[in-house]
């Protein structure tokens, strides 16, 4: 077999049609159309990596964004629930300094 020819596995499937006369016209017509394309695969290939590895960035950007809003607002969380706010001791007051205001209401 040559190369590109293809080959069938059942040769009594195969429907086979002659064709007369070969019109020139319309393979002329055809050649006139015909465009082999040869691309710079080297070329493709840079811009398909650079593409891969910009979104590959992009990503991993926006999952080191998420992770650092995550650990700010477990910051923001502990530091709600902690009660370092509460007890700081200019805003203290202690009964012994009032002295003893019971007295003054009966």
């Amino acid at each position: 077999m040559e190369v590109g020819q293809i080959g069938f596995y059942c040769e009594k499937s195969v429907k086979k049609v002659r064709v007369e006369k070969r019109v020139n016209e319309i393979v002329n017509r055809l050649n006139k159309t015909k465009t082999e394309d040869h691309p710079d695969l080297r070329r493709q290939r840079e811009e398909r990596d650079s593409e891969e590895r910009r979104e590959k960035k992009h990503i991993l950007k926006a999952q080191r964004e998420k992770e650092e809003e995550e650990i700010m607002r477990q910051k923001r969380e502990a530091e709600q629930s902690s009660y370092d706010k509460l007890f700081k001791p200019e805003c203290m007051s202690s009964n012994y300094d009032d002295g003893n205001d019971s007295d003054d209401f009966m």
